[in-house]
């Protein structure tokens, strides 16, 4: 269970335009709440398939997230929705959505300790937009093939995974991958493992093992990579999402990152 809807429960504010909103929005969102706190519940006690609990709680947790969206983006400037707004940007998938909230807001309540959060997602949109394409640089697949990554890309997305066979939390991330690739390949959206393991034998020798049926491919330099150095990757597993210019457009860090690019593309296509 996450904690999204209490983060946004417990907001502070004084005023009375910022206490109506909160009450309105607590009025708006209160049964998500009921039935958040209900399923979480029950994956506590154990009582239900966790499995299918978890979904229930995933689904009805980005209804909740979508509310408090579209509340934050429809209702006036106020310090109420900027707490909420600087409380779930970092949660949201879509970019153009968390620009939006950005932009509303500009430097209003710079005062803000929130404001940091805030400060640090525009510089990293600002960051991203100045990036110049990814490289096309020469990879090579298990059988020794050699080709140009943009032969790689697909119609609207890459989804380019960084992993190596010595990193437990890239292999544990492998069969969401393999989710991922088969709800969206006929989608326009290819997949790319991309390895990086120092030594290309360990990669050759269980790379066949690991169900990877989409493109498997590796510079054969371990970090020092054409690519692992322009993306500045240092730690794995590490997604990255590039469109058909090859150009990123969104990049997440860590085990379960593959949720998060699934939420991405549910917002794009």
């Amino acid at each position: 269970a996450t904690l999204e809807d209490e983060t946004l429960k417990n907001i502070q504010v004084r005023g009375g335009k910022n206490n109506s909103l909160k009450e309105q929005f607590q009025n708006l969102s209160q049964a998500y709440v009921d039935t958040l706190n209900s399923i979480d519940q029950l994956l506590e006690d154990g009582e239900e398939s966790s499995a299918d609990e978890q979904d229930r709680f995933n689904e009805v947790l980005q209804k909740y997230l979508s509310l408090a969206k579209d509340f934050v983006l429809e209702q006036e400037v106020s310090f109420y929705t900027f707490s909420m707004m600087s409380s779930m940007l970092q949660n949201m998938e879509n970019m153009d959505e968390q620009k939006a909230m950005i932009k509303k807001f500009g430097t209003t309540y710079s005062y803000a300790p929130e404001y940091a959060v805030v400060e640090a997602m525009a510089k990293r949109f600002a960051e991203l937009e100045k990036m110049p394409p990814l490289p096309n640089v020469k990879v090579e697949d298990l059988d020794g093939v050699t080709h140009d990554l943009f032969d790689l890309k697909g119609e609207k997305y890459t989804v380019i995974d960084f992993w190596a066979t010595w990193c437990t939390p890239c292999i544990k991330e492998l069969p969401h991958i393999a989710e991922l690739y088969d709800e969206f390949d006929a989608k326009g959206v290819n997949f790319v493992s991309y390895n990086l393991d120092e030594n290309s034998t360990m990669w050759k020798i269980k790379g066949d093992d690991l169900g990877i049926s989409w493109h498997n491919v590796s510079e054969n330099k371990g970090f020092d990579s054409d690519l692992s150095k322009f993306l500045s990757i240092s730690s794995i597993p590490f997604l990255v999402v590039v469109d058909s210019q090859m150009k990123v457009v969104t990049k997440f860090l860590g085990f379960g990152s593959s949720d998060r690019v699934k939420q991405f593309l549910e917002t794009k296509l």
